[in-house]
């Protein structure tokens, strides 16, 4: 958080009372994460082109074995 806040992406609000601290997005934050969200919608809607249903289904399957494959070699 200390690196998108020194990058201007957020700003943190503190409540001394309740002892929490809110992230918001300032303007490039919110421009970085709608880049995030339109070029994962262009690849989702050429994976639809390109494949069936149970390919993509397939493919996320295999994504998730190698999320999990990493974290477990994290560990070691």
């Amino acid at each position: 958080m200390d690196t998108l806040a020194l990058r201007g992406y957020v700003t943190r609000d503190v409540d001394l009372k309740g002892r929490r601290v809110s992230l918001i997005l300032k303007e490039r934050g919110r421009a970085a994460a709608n880049a995030v969200f339109e070029g994962t919608r262009i690849v989702d809607e050429e994976l639809s082109r390109r494949l069936s249903a149970a390919e993509i289904a397939g493919l996320r399957l295999g994504l998730v074995a190698l999320g999990e494959i990493k974290q477990s070699r994290e560990k070691l």
